[in-house]
């Protein structure tokens, strides 16, 4: 299999995962109501999935503008926060560490790679699922709002790429590292070499 396939088959599978987690975790920590959502089958587990179409449009729209950045290897972070009323952080969602590398996969050329992946994912997923009893209740009226941070370069070709036009991305203030205060980790999700 071409190595530029692969890598674009790799990053189609990390995208799909991400919108599984932030669908799940929008619902699980109560974002939205839970008669938005809809029960699917995902990894071999069900998973709830938005049926409201300016949430699905902002969630794709997101995840289509980082395809290039996961393709280019220059994501090097993507963030769910959830925000209280007034805008400040109260909970983070971080996803890191995904460098996509092609030569781990060229030697699985009958795809054998992908089932240990899924259980990845499924174990992942199933963990997300418990996090609400360990998590505290979010206030009310909380929102989201989903942060990549890239390579400090990006930028500028973010912004003489037609890509960008239809859903364009501003620069962030840096943020503190330390705004939030706790940190409880999920899962670490290894992928086989």
């Amino acid at each position: 299999m071409e190595t530029e396939t692969i890598n674009k088959c790799s990053v189609e599978i990390l995208l799909e995962f991400f919108e599984v987690c932030i669908h799940s975790i929008l619902y699980i920590r109560k974002v939205y109501p839970p008669s938005i959502f809809t029960l699917k089958k995902k990894y071999n587990v069900p998973v709830h999935i938005s049926l409201y179409p300016d949430l699905n449009f902002y969630i794709s729209s997101v995840l289509k503008s980082i395809k290039t950045f996961l393709i280019t290897n220059k994501l090097q972070q993507l963030s769910l926060c959830i925000l209280d009323s007034s805008l400040k952080p109260v909970e983070k969602f971080v996803f890191n560490n995904f460098n996509i590398n092609s030569s781990s996969i060229t030697n699985h050329s009958d795809m054998s790679h992908l089932l240990p992946l899924e259980e990845s994912f499924r174990a992942f997923c199933l963990k997300l699922s418990t996090s609400d009893y360990i998590l505290k209740p979010i206030p009310d009226n909380s929102s989201f709002k989903i942060y990549v941070k890239t390579e400090g370069s990006i930028l500028a070709d973010m912004y003489e790429d037609p890509t960008f036009e239809a859903f364009p991305w501003i620069a962030e203030d840096k943020i503190s590292e330390n705004e939030l205060h706790e940190i409880s980790p999920l899962l670490s999700l290894h992928t086989p070499k």
